[in-house]
């Protein structure tokens, strides 16, 4: 029976939350559960993803709070200012696009209403959200200090086999009977974009970035345009084969002028990718 390795992010997260119920017993928190769990939360894959969802708690938690504490002191609480305060909470999520922050805001409102008598709402409710502090803040700082994603060296993974898709598709204009093998290209095309879309978000909360991003920039530009070239190459590859050779001779002339102009401008591209990777990302 094969046994999964542990993950680094479940380490992590392990971790902070052990960090998080150690802090909370020297300092006397006095209900470290909701620590812990703002702590399990908060830890993403991705630093820039922890920085979001730690961002994302502490609003939910102090708007939450907020509001619980405006209805409690102004409005008698029953079911009916209950649910006006919920709607209010929803309202004013959606109105800064905190959407990430609706069901947190939600449940501290309805903690603050529902579980603690008239009087002990405003200690609950700064209890909580030093609770959630403390729980974010040490989760991100482990996300960001011990064994950080480094989303960069996926990239060079992704660019390595890039380049062995597009080496195999260039070997395959040798022989026009091969199937040009686009869809494992076209796979790692997608994952390399996503990942830079990642990586420019990971760079904003970086100390120190240490990647090139607008050599990066450029080198999925390439690929992008390689792999149209590539599209319309396999276009006519399919148009000659199924082509009557006696009837569209002329047409099968033009189709290969086309063929030609598209391949020499996939290899101007990938005289340039060469040189582009070779200065490192």
């Amino acid at each position: 029976m094969k046994i999964n390795k542990i993950g680094l992010r479940t380490i992590k997260t392990g971790l902070a939350i052990g960090v998080t119920l150690f802090v909370c017993e020297i300092f006397k928190v006095t209900n470290p559960f909701f620590a812990a769990i703002a702590a399990l939360f908060a830890m993403e894959s991705s630093i820039s993803a922890t920085f979001t969802a730690a961002r994302d708690r502490m609003y939910g938690t102090v708007l939450g709070a907020i509001v619980a504490i405006i209805f409690s002191t102004f409005f008698p609480v029953n079911a009916f200012t209950i649910g006006l305060g919920i709607v209010l909470v929803i309202y004013i999520c959606n109105l800064f696009k905190w959407q990430g922050t609706i069901k947190i805001s939600s449940i501290v409102f309805l903690a603050i209403l529902l579980g603690f008598e008239q009087g002990d709402q405003l200690q609950y409710a700064l209890f909580r959200t030093i609770d959630t502090f403390v729980g974010v803040s040490i989760s991100t700082l482990i996300n960001y200090f011990v064994f950080p994603f480094d989303v960069g060296k996926k990239i060079e993974e992704t660019l390595i086999e890039l380049k062995t898709n597009l080496d195999k598709i260039v070997a395959s204009f040798e022989n026009p009977k091969d199937e040009i093998p686009i869809e494992p290209f076209e796979k790692n095309l997608n994952l390399m974009k996503s990942q830079f879309e990642l990586l420019k978000k990971e760079v904003k909360v970086a100390i120190k970035p240490k990647r090139n991003l607008l050599n990066i920039s450029e080198i999925v530009n390439n690929y992008e345009t390689i792999f149209h070239h590539l599209k319309a190459i396999d276009g006519t590859c399919d148009a000659i084969k199924t082509a009557n050779t006696e009837i569209d001779l002329a047409t099968i002339q033009q189709l290969k002028l086309v063929q030609n102009y598209h391949i020499e401008k996939l290899n101007d591209r990938y005289r340039s990718l060469i040189d582009l990777q070779n200065n490192g990302v």
